[in-house]
C-alpha cells in the first residue's frame, strides 16, 4: 500500500465524542511540533515546519483523521531483527494550517499537559501568520521553536500511583 493523501480545505462539524476519541489517541500515540527543515532558498538555510502526527499499527484508527482533517498517511516499514519482527506502522501527518485546525478542534479534550502546551504553541505560531512564504519574522519563529524545544518529550505526564482500598 502506498501513501494516502487528502487535502481538506473546508472546516467540518465533527461530533464532540469523535473529537474526544481523537484527542485520546493523540494523547497516547501522537505529537505536534515545530521543527527545522533544510532549505537552500532562504538566507538562513532552513525554514520551520509545523506538524501534527498520530501513529498506529492499525491504519483503520487513522482514517478518521485523514477524512476529517486532511493530511497524509505514511507507511513506515519497521526493520526486522533475529529477535522479533515489528508490525508495519502507519503515521497520519498534517502540516501548517491543517495541523493547527486539527489541534484547535481537539484542544479541549487533550489531557497530557506537555502535549497541550505544545499544541497551544503550534496554534499560536500558525495564527501569528509569521510562517508565510513571504513573511519571515525570524525572531518570532525562533522564539516559538525554542518554546517547543524547552518542553522536550513526555516530561509533562504525571505518574499516578494506584492506592489499595
Amino acid at each position: 500500500m502506498g501513501n494516502m493523501w487528502k487535502h481538506n480545505t473546508l472546516p467540518r462539524e465533527i461530533n464532540p465524542l469523535m473529537l474526544s476519541w481523537m484527542a485520546g489517541l493523540f494523547d497516547g500515540e501522537g505529537c505536534c511540533s515545530i521543527y527545522k527543515q533544510k532549505d537552500k532558498d532562504h538566507s538562513r538555510k532552513f525554514h520551520y515546519v509545523i506538524m501534527a502526527q498520530v501513529s498506529n499499527t492499525n491504519i483503520g484508527l487513522l482514517e478518521p483523521f485523514l477524512s476529517n482533517f486532511g493530511g497524509k498517511i505514511n507507511v513506515e516499514k519497521q526493520p526486522s531483527s533475529k529477535i522479533w519482527t515489528r508490525k508495519t506502522c502507519y503515521q497520519w501527518r498534517s502540516h501548517y494550517q491543517f495541523a493547527s485546525n486539527f489541534l484547535k478542534k481537539i484542544f479541549p479534550f487533550i489531557h497530557d499537559e506537555t502535549k497541550k502546551q505544545k499544541a497551544k504553541i503550534v496554534i499560536e505560531f500558525v495564527d501569528s501568520n509569521i510562517s508565510g512564504r513571504w513573511n519571515h519574522d525570524w525572531n518570532k519563529q525562533d522564539a516559538f521553536y525554542e518554546q517547543i524545544k524547552k518542553l522536550g518529550g513526555r516530561k509533562g505526564i504525571e505518574v499516578l500511583q494506584c492506592q489499595k482500598y
